[in-house]
């Protein structure tokens, strides 16, 4: 097989279960190979559902409750995934970061340059400024850290707002985190 098109496509969930029809036609209709899940709001033991969106697709993916699976509510509504199809899977690799709102793969095909690529639901702006400042600065250290192994692809949802709370934004500079 040819690697010569990796077709990406990510996905805001804002929960799972109502979008997994309208999902599994997308990914068959442009022949996906990865497709970055954001939100999915599953918990660990529902994640086996990723595995029956679509028969040619194997997921990787965390919990919302990763970090305490057995507890018996869980009000988290993150959750981060990936769903690649069997026919790359063997040259994927899952990246080992300690949170529910990142998760990464690397993905080395034969004769194709190395991708670095994360998958991310960073916090709404209804949670702590200091959680968001937190995942951000989490995410510029897992980008330090593989940014000479490949190019890196970030995908997902963001939660930024051009004129929020995180972030200014002037029409002769570019728009910047406000750390405060």
């Amino acid at each position: 097989m040819a690697y010569n098109n990796l077709n990406l496509m990510c996905w805001n969930c804002r929960g799972l279960f109502s979008s997994i029809s309208c999902l599994s036609d997308l990914l068959a209709e442009y022949k996906v190979n990865i497709c970055a899940i954001s939100e999915h709001w599953l918990r660990t033991y529902q994640l086996h559902v990723l595995n029956t969106i679509d028969n040619n697709i194997v997921s990787i993916a965390k919990g919302v409750d990763m970090h305490n699976p057995e507890s018996m509510s869980c009000n988290s509504r993150c959750g981060v995934a990936f769903l690649v199809s069997k026919d790359i899977v063997s040259f994927v690799t899952e990246i080992d970061i300690d949170s529910d709102r990142i998760i990464g793969i690397q993905v080395n095909l034969p004769n194709v340059q190395t991708f670095i690529i994360l998958s991310i639901y960073l916090p709404a702006t209804t949670q702590p400024h200091q959680l968001y400042q937190y995942n951000v600065e989490l995410l510029h250290e897992i980008c330090s850290v593989y940014k000479d192994m490949g190019s890196i692809i970030l995908m997902g949802d963001f939660n930024t707002k051009i004129q929020g709370p995180r972030y200014k934004f002037n029409p002769t500079k570019e728009v910047g985190l406000c750390i405060p």
